[in-house]
């Protein structure tokens, strides 16, 4: 599942990548997703990957594979690799809407929140090449996403942050995102990040309110009920 081009006119334009990114010593998969990430356009590719390079040098993220989070974090940022798909890519479950930035925030600890990013981006994408695939399947659980948890501006800045981060710096990581029981305020928090993510990155985005039949439907067509987390399992009255 690798990334391989897929025209003669892609693979022209890769060697030419590759001309120009040769002082960086970087795989062809990384090139290819860069390139993709920017719809071939080597000069804006180029930049992306550049700085992609100095912001992982800057802040030491690969370190973040043996770095332990604060054991409060671990219990509030939970998140789970789950089996792969059908098609073998990593299913990362990331209940968000139970999250609780907002208090680690206002306590003073929004460091160690934005430390976190790293931590989960690098767990991912290791996992990612142990499995041999090019891409994640991603279900970010809203369910427990209230007004208060979004009405501070620092915490969705965090989050922000980290998405910005993602999109940045992780091209074409991510297959779908199944948006899952989206409460009635996410369209407006949908809005405020809906500029971070080009139009191809947005076309990979399924959102889906609190009816379960709707997106276990979906879910079901990329996986197995037994694969899902327990608390998605469990059937919920509609």
């Amino acid at each position: 599942m690798k990334l391989k081009v897929e025209s003669e006119k892609e693979q022209e334009t890769l060697n030419k990548f590759k001309e120009v990114t040769a002082d960086l010593k970087v795989d062809d998969e990384t090139l290819i997703r860069f390139m993709r990430a920017r719809e071939w356009d080597l000069n804006r590719a180029e930049d992306m990957l550049r700085k992609s390079i100095k912001w992982r040098e800057d802040n030491n993220v690969s370190s973040y594979l043996s770095y332990e989070p604060p054991e409060y974090l671990k219990e509030d940022f939970v998140f789970e690799m789950l089996p792969t798909d059908n098609e073998g890519r990593p299913v990362v479950y990331v209940p968000l809407g139970r999250w609780n930035a907002r208090q680690w925030v206002e306590k003073g600890l929004k460091d160690d929140c934005l430390k976190f990013r790293f931590y989960i981006f690098e767990i991912v994408a290791e996992r990612t090449r142990q499995v041999n695939a090019s891409s994640i399947t991603l279900i970010l659980d809203l369910a427990e996403l209230t007004y208060y948890k979004c009405a501070s501006l620092e915490t969705m800045q965090l989050l922000y942050y980290g998405l910005k981060d993602l999109e940045a710096n992780y091209p074409e990581i991510l297959k779908t995102c199944y948006m899952i029981n989206a409460p009635w305020l996410f369209p407006t928090a949908y809005n405020f990040f809906k500029p971070i993510f080009s139009q191809r990155t947005l076309n990979k985005f399924k959102i889906f309110d609190s009816d379960r039949n709707n997106w276990h439907a979906k879910l079901m067509e990329v996986m197995t009920d037994e694969s899902l987390p327990k608390i998605l399992k469990e059937v919920v009255p509609t």
